[in-house]
């Protein structure tokens, strides 16, 4: 036996070990230029559709929540047109000097905005945030969960790092990730280290075993960039928000904005008068929402998401934004799927603006510019709600 460990079973490890440092090269070359690449922060406010600019970008975040930074999560409604100025990045920055950075674009759902909660933890806890929730998701076409090419864009390689050797963040979320990656694996193209690690949590893999030296190797020498992260975050780390007193009558401004819409979007959706040329002459279109039951995957990761928010301590409030009943079929459908989700808000001691409205009848002309994307009238209502829970106590002057 001992001639067989020495002779057969070790030289075959080695070899192993080797093979898979080498073959994981650029994995580990990718960590080391990234190192060399981040400079200041540039930014506290504005939008940041993803992470494309890798550790730059995630700088960036880390800054802004290290620095008392608003951030506002979502999808496609924050990349949508805003000639007014009423996207929250733009609005309460300018009326109240309140830093606001919003994340995100289409296809960033409940299990993308956990990801990078999870990955962002350390920094999170304690801080404000808002996340925009879109009812389409839970819809049988995006049901299933966001979808891997979501997951790939919106989590880095140094993301699923952080949530790999957090040893403070709860198994539970991790394990839930580890879910989602097993279950999705053979769809995912050239696999990182990470997400090799993350799917053999899920169940033993003879890949792991070979992976193995090799992720502890790239987590080993993770450090220099560790350090050069944070020696940029250094700089005015901590400073005070100065809020800015209130000098504007929302009543007045959502006035204005309701006189404005006569003219431009007079139309009875209260859209913009091109889109609504363009859907008035096709059939509503027909919406499948998903039957209320345990195993609706957007539904998990949306009650995984508000538990991180509750465990972080975070200061979250939530928006359930409006789908518009004059191009979609009986909205009705998403009463069950909508009274779950405030639900689960409320059992976490966190608060809902719900701007959704299922009829025609009950649909306010202003808050769509057209299907599912909000208007200057519910992106109002969106800052009045961020300011009066999160900051109204706060100002200074």
């Amino acid at each position: 036996m001992g001639r067989t460990l020495i002779y057969h079973i070790l030289p075959l490890f080695i070899a192993t070990v080797c093979s898979a440092i080498i073959f994981k090269k650029t994995d580990i070359d990718r960590v080391i230029i990234e190192t060399n690449k981040i400079s200041i922060p540039q930014t506290e406010i504005g939008i940041f559709d993803n992470y494309r600019y890798g550790l730059q970008r995630e700088a960036d975040v880390i800054y802004a929540l290290k620095n008392h930074t608003l951030i506002v999560f979502g999808s496609s409604e924050l990349t949508s047109a805003d000639s007014s100025g009423f996207h929250s990045n733009t609005f309460l920055p300018k009326n109240f000097n309140i830093p606001t950075l919003c994340v995100g674009h289409d296809g960033n759902q409940c299990l993308s905005l956990l990801s990078q909660l999870m990955a962002l933890n350390r920094y999170a806890r304690d801080k404000k945030m808002v996340f925009i929730i879109s009812p389409g998701w839970f819809n049988k076409d995006y049901g299933d969960g966001t979808s891997v090419n979501s997951f790939i864009e919106f989590n880095s390689s140094r993301f699923l790092k952080n949530i790999l050797t957090d040893t403070i963040l709860d198994d539970k979320y991790k394990n839930h990730l580890a879910d989602y990656v097993s279950d999705n694996y053979t769809n995912i193209l050239n696999p990182n280290i990470y997400i090799r690690e993350l799917n053999s949590m899920a169940g033993f893999k003879i890949s792991s075993v070979i992976d193995y030296p090799a992720f502890k190797f790239q987590d080993l020498i993770s450090i220099d960039t560790e350090t050069n992260l944070y020696e940029a975050l250094n700089i005015r780390e901590n400073r005070d928000v100065n809020i800015r007193k209130p000098d504007i009558n929302w009543a007045d401004i959502e006035r204005e904005i309701t006189e404005r819409l006569a003219v431009t979007s007079n139309n009875v959706a209260g859209v913009s008068n091109k889109y609504y040329r363009k859907f008035r002459k096709r059939e509503k279109r027909p919406e499948h929402a998903i039957e209320l039951n345990d195993n609706i995957q957007e539904l998990k990761d949306f009650k995984m998401l508000v538990s991180l928010c509750h465990d972080l301590n975070i200061n979250a409030v939530f928006v359930i934004q409006p789908l518009n009943p004059y191009v979609y079929k009986d909205l009705t459908i998403y009463r069950p799927v909508i009274s779950e989700i405030k639900q689960t808000i409320s059992d976490n001691s966190m608060l809902c603006l719900d701007l959704f409205e299922y009829t025609e009848q009950e649909y306010t002309k202003g808050h769509l510019i057209d299907a599912m994307h909000m208007g200057d009238l519910a992106w109002l209502k969106v800052n009045k709600f961020i300011y009066d829970n999160l900051y109204s106590n706060e100002q200074k002057n």
